[in-house]
């Protein structure tokens, strides 16, 4: 019983984002907590420490070891604290989420169903939500059922539906029956949501995990394997250069005498096509890459970007502070927060976490492609929207991670479906 409701508990948790980052955070809670209720908590943790010893905890180990200097030379030393412990804490969750849901097809049964419905029912209140039906979905934030612009409340859940899309897909896949024609219609629901909403960074990230979904899964035939994962090296090489770029023409910030008073009231460069970037986050990481230099190596702090001299300075053309909350980009926000130590730590720790998949994708490629389109659509979305510190996008990120890595291989799981549904013997 305590893992059944435990996995459903896991699996319904991150589509109801659509409420709240908090309701959510509070589903995933109550599912880790009866996880640690259940009877076997002891071998689960026993096997939770075992896997800090695999490569994937050895890689989660290096990062946080790559942003103990971020703790000791930080502006802001106990909100950095903050944000490292929140970080470790989140990654201790996933594991266990991981090796539960690895233990047990019950749970896994469960929370793959619960992710199907969970994606589905939350997707069609967004679309009410971001369409004109403010009034249905104002309980569901906890407001009177009265008209308020929710699109603006819910513009998040954009970026959240492009990380679900290729899991949700998975899971479909994987229970098979009506379940796969249910899962089949997410993608276009995730689509449209993100169109919905305006979002670019949703819908870049839904972009990139359906490129890469597509070109792994073309592996599944052999004509096609080699092209594929060639193309895909190709479109990573091209992504990766017009990054490089963007960075590269961003605006140089004005000097610190121009901010005096709190309001720059100066010209505004804008060098990047505005197409390609908006003027105020032209400003951003204009501002923030400039930081870098001073604190190359190490970074000025976790979690400390919008906290830099000048950073809180209002731009007079158009009301808005040069950082009004972080940089809108994981890789600046990392460089400028624990350098490029920092960063080299994450960029390795997604490396191991992309090696894994193309070890699966041995025998299961549409896992190993559902993997790896996660991976691309957070790291792709996360380069135009949140801080990497929001505790929700970290746990969206990790607990999809767990869920999928836990699922075993494709013939095995055909088994272990039958026998949940053969029942006792």
């Amino acid at each position: 019983m305590f893992d059944r409701v435990a996995g459903g508990f896991l699996g319904a948790g991150l589509p109801l984002l659509v409420s709240s980052e908090v309701t959510a955070s509070v589903v995933v809670a109550i599912g880790l907590i009866l996880i640690l209720l259940a009877p076997g908590r002891a071998s689960l943790l026993a096997a939770l420490a075992l896997m800090l010893k695999s490569p994937g905890g050895l890689a989660c180990l290096a990062v946080l070891v790559c942003w103990i200097p971020g703790l000791v030379l930080s502006i802001q030393p106990f909100r950095s604290l903050s944000a490292f412990g929140t970080t470790a804490g989140l990654m201790l969750g996933a594991g266990l989420i991981h090796v539960f849901l690895a233990r047990s097809a019950e749970a896994r049964a469960l929370c793959l169903k619960a992710l199907v419905i969970g994606g589905l029912a939350c997707g069609v209140l967004a679309l009410i939500a971001a369409n004109g039906g403010s009034v249905i979905y104002a309980p569901f934030r906890g407001r009177a059922f009265e008209p308020f612009q929710a699109e603006i409340f819910i513009k998040y859940y954009a970026s959240a539906v492009a990380c679900l899309a290729p899991v949700v897909l998975l899971a479909g896949l994987r229970l098979g029956g009506a379940w796969r024609s249910a899962a089949l219609i997410y993608p276009a629901m995730a689509l449209a949501i993100i169109l919905s909403l305006r979002s670019g960074a949703g819908l870049l990230g839904l972009v990139a995990g359906a490129v890469v979904f597509a070109l792994i899964a073309a592996g599944l035939m052999p004509r096609l394997r080699r092209p594929s994962f060639g193309l895909l090296v190709l479109v990573i090489a091209v992504f990766l250069a017009g990054l490089g770029w963007l960075f590269a023409h961003a605006p140089a910030p004005p000097p610190l005498e121009a901010m005096a008073g709190g309001v720059y009231h100066g010209p505004i460069e804008t060098p990047l096509p505005l197409a390609l970037v908006d003027a105020h986050r032209q400003q951003i990481w204009g501002f923030s890459l400039a930081q870098i230099g001073n604190a190359p190596w190490f970074g000025h702090g976790l979690d400390v970007s919008n906290f830099l001299p000048g950073a809180h300075t209002k731009i007079a053309a158009f009301s808005q502070e040069f950082v009004p909350s972080h940089p809108h980009s994981w890789i600046i926000e990392l460089l400028v927060d624990s350098g490029f130590i920092g960063l080299a730590g994450v960029i390795g720790a997604f490396v191991v976490l992309a090696a894994r998949w193309l070890g699966i994708a041995r025998v299961d490629t549409l896992r190993a492609a559902a993997g790896l389109g996660l991976l691309a659509a957070y790291a792709a979305s996360s380069l135009l929207n949140f801080s990497l510190w929001s505790a929700w996008w970290q746990t969206e990120f990790l607990v999809l991670c767990a869920i999928m890595l836990a699922l075993p291989s494709a013939p095995e799981a055909g088994r272990a479906q039958r026998r949940i549904e053969a029942g006792p013997s």
